[in-house]
């Protein structure tokens, strides 16, 4: 061994030129695979810290009728009981807020009496105090105030309302259905745009006060889902499924037939782009390799044939 490491360092040594340009091509290969994959890295958990602060929250709770309509928002399905379940969580330690999410349409009025046009949005009513143990949407507001329970208020993600050309102060209607299925309207008025990190809220999403919702909706206490936030460590992408099936299986008792969805599953379409990314800067290592191996290669060959 002691022989070899002597040849290779007198190899080294004697093709000094040959040497430096085979070294700093590699380490230029190893320093531009170290920046692009801390900048992916860096990219990936600001986006998942957006995702979780803004959109998903840890955890969410919700009947497994709603779970398997998710993508309908059908307030049909909301879960009774939310105060006794937040506080069962409060116990456990974990933040809790009440949502009920539902689909519906807006229809602008700059005039009240006059209709500007309607689109199709999302709809999320929160509790505003409780929601700030889990979210972070009061630092966001670009204009205006949060709202507060008992009026008919709404938030409005600031690319929506660039798109529309609404303003604070503007009147919008909401059309949805109730929870026995008849047709509603919900005159509101605009009193804060949310400009936030998140895309998917600033383009498409309204938040109206709980309160709101449960008298027009009929929903009577009930909501949709009920958001849940964990520890920092919780929301590890290996850790948040376990820590989902804890609280799941701590529940399963007294609240029977709920599901505890973990943000990663909430967020399927971005975790598989985060593992196609993470493909990507394997191919990057792999590219930096074979660089490396062809300048050693050609600096051992050149070496030999010199030799001989």
């Amino acid at each position: 061994m002691k022989f070899l490491l002597g040849l290779a360092l007198k190899n080294l040594t004697r093709y000094r030129r040959r040497t430096l340009i085979t070294a700093a091509a590699i380490a230029f290969g190893l320093m531009l695979y170290i920046f692009m994959d801390g900048w992916l890295q860096g990219a990936e958990d600001e986006s998942e810290r957006n995702l979780i602060w803004y959109e998903t929250g840890s955890a969410r709770i919700m009947t497994a009728e709603y779970w398997d309509r998710y993508e309908q928002h059908s307030v049909k399905y909301a879960l009774d009981g939310s105060g006794e379940i937040i506080d069962a969580l409060d116990r456990m330690g974990y933040a809790a807020a009440p949502r009920t999410t539902f689909n519906g349409e807006i229809i602008m009025r700059e005039d009240p009496f006059e209709q500007d046009g309607s689109m199709p949005i999302r709809v999320i009513a929160m509790d505003p105090a409780l929601d700030e143990e889990v979210f972070h949407f009061r630092e966001t507001i670009s204009d205006g105030r949060f709202i507060e329970n008992g009026e008919e208020g709404v938030l409005l993600g600031s690319w929506l309302a660039e798109d529309i050309g609404a303003e604070v102060g503007y009147p919008l209607t909401i059309v949805t259905r109730t929870r026995e299925g008849f047709y509603q309207t919900i005159d509101v008025e605009i009193v804060g745009i949310v400009k936030c990190p998140n895309p998917v809220v600033n383009r498409s999403t309204i938040f109206i006060p709980l309160s709101t919702a449960d008298l027009y909706l009929q929903m009577e206490g009930g909501v949709t889902e009920i958001a849940v936030r964990f520890p920092p460590r919780g929301n590890d992408q290996q850790m948040a499924p376990k820590v989902s099936a804890e609280i799941a299986a701590a529940l399963a008792d007294r609240f029977p037939g709920l599901e505890v969805v973990p943000w990663n599953v909430l967020a399927k379409d971005y975790v598989a782009i985060a593992s196609a990314k993470q493909g990507g800067s394997s191919i990057i290592l792999f590219l930096v390799v074979i660089i490396a191996a062809v300048g050693i290669s050609n600096t051992m060959l050149m070496a030999i044939f010199e030799r001989t």
